[in-house]
Formats: C-alpha cells, sequence, structure tokens
C-alpha cells in the first residue's frame, strides 16, 4: 500500500515537472535571456581565465602571493558574477511586465494590437 502510495507521489512529481520544463522551453523570454546570457557568461569566463593566468605569472615571481589565490576566487567568482549581473539586470524587468498587464486588465490602460 505504501509502496504504491508513493509511486503515485513520483508519478505525479515527475509529470508536474516535465510539464514546467515544456512551459520554459517553449517561452521566448527563456531563449531571450539564453542569448544574452551564454555570450556575457562566455565573455567573463575567458576574461577571469586571462585575469588569472596573468595573477599566477605574479604569484610564480612572487611565491608570497600564491597562498591567497584560490580558483574559486580567480575564476567561478567572476563568471557567475556575469550570471548575477544578467539576472539582477533582467528581473528589473519582469515586475515592469507585471504591473502594466495588471492595469490591462484593470481597464487603467488600453492594450496595444
Amino acid at each position: 500500500m505504501r509502496s504504491t502510495h508513493s509511486r503515485c507521489h513520483l508519478r505525479r512529481g515527475c509529470t508536474i515537472f516535465w510539464y514546467e520544463v515544456r512551459k520554459l522551453v517553449g517561452n521566448r523570454a527563456f531563449w531571450i535571456l539564453l542569448l544574452f546570457l551564454c555570450p556575457l557568461l562566455g565573455y567573463s569566463f575567458v576574461q577571469a581565465i586571462d585575469l588569472f593566468s596573468a595573477a599566477s605569472h605574479t604569484a610564480i615571481e612572487r611565491p608570497e602571493l600564491a597562498s591567497g589565490m584560490t580558483t574559486l576566487d580567480g575564476v567561478l567568482v567572476p563568471t557567475l558574477g556575469a550570471f548575477y549581473f544578467l539576472l539582477r539586470l533582467g528581473f528589473i524587468f519582469d515586475p515592469c511586465h507585471l504591473c502594466h498587464r495588471s492595469l490591462e486588465v484593470l481597464g487603467w490602460i488600453r492594450k496595444h494590437n
């Protein structure tokens, strides 16, 4: 009895998950976000690698500087910083769209045709 109940919840959860994935992939805003996100992340990763390699060459000349160098701080933080920047910038427009849509529904502004 318990395993049947668990399978039912698992099946329902999988159904909901794949429904959400289909809605996300079918959404135009998701593809626009990827269009902006991929080049920005790629450029920031290349820039982070370049800066980290320059710092590594300096650390070879001065070993006392090498103790503070980590890959996390040198590569991942700048790369994920670009991701954070784009998401923060993108989420500014989402509430604007929602406010505009609610004003349309209330009838305070006209819909664009």
